[in-house]
This record gives C-alpha cells, structure tokens and sequence, in this order.
C-alpha cells in the first residue's frame, strides 16, 4: 500500500462530488480524472491496485465531511467521451 498524497485525496474528492461514476469503478474513475485534468490521480490509479485506490478513497472519508468540504476541488466536466479503438 502506498499512502495518497493531498492532492490524489483532494481528486478523488471531486471525482466523488460531480456523481459522474459509481466509486467503486475504478477505470471510470480514471476517465474522469483524466479528462478532468487530475494527472496525479490517472498516475496513481496507473501505478496502485483497484484495493489502493478504494483504501485511499476511505482515508479521505475518514477525514470527515467537514474536512472534505473544505478541500480545494477542481470542477469536473459536464461531459464524459469514450474513446473507442480497434
């Protein structure tokens, strides 16, 4: 395991906020962060296990709704593509 920075916390966070995706989803998640601009989170979905993100997703719930809605949150787009390749 390897413990999430602030900032894939603060992502993660918004990933969660705009609803776009069920959390448990991690490739979604992903789509998500890469359109929306989080780098750091696509790496660390990239480089960690689906059980890392979903423990790091519980090291930001354990800071609290209050905490979490202090943190700085990127908006995230209305929109979502797919790309498809054959």
């Amino acid at each position: 395991m390897s413990k999430a920075t602030d900032t894939v916390l603060q992502q993660l966070e918004g990933v969660r906020r705009s609803g776009k995706t069920n959390m448990y989803n991690i490739s979604k998640i992903q789509r998500i962060a890469y359109e929306a601009d989080y780098h750091e989170l696509v790496c660390f979905i990239e480089e960690h296990s689906g059980a890392d993100v979903i423990e790091a997703m519980e090291e930001g719930a354990e800071l609290g709704y209050t905490e979490m809605d202090e943190l700085p949150v990127s908006p995230v787009p209305d929109q979502i593509s797919y790309e498809v390749r054959l």
